[in-house]
């Protein structure tokens, strides 16, 4: 084999490998929005959820809810602490 036909042979091996990191690449990219789109539903469901047991203590995410009333209190708090701080 001569050095021109190693040549073509190493550019047609590139190539064809340019191709598959290409393809994988789409793929991969595709799958990466699939799992953006279930964090939205999940998001979504959490929400929904959490709105119908916060004031339920017999739901069984009742306790969660609480938690998350909680922080969201914690929260303001911390809010209304950096607003007196900015005065």
């Amino acid at each position: 084999m001569g050095f021109l036909d190693k040549l073509e042979s190493a550019a047609g091996a590139a190539a064809s490998k340019g191709k598959e990191v290409a393809a994988v690449t789409k793929l991969k990219t595709s799958i990466a929005s699939e799992e953006k789109n279930i964090i939205k539903a999940f998001t979504e469901i959490g929400k929904i959820a959490f709105e119908s047991a916060k004031d339920d203590p017999e739901n069984p995410v009742y306790e969660l809810c609480q938690q998350i009333k909680k922080a969201q209190e914690n929260i303001e708090n911390l809010k209304a602490e950096i607003e007196k701080i900015k005065e």
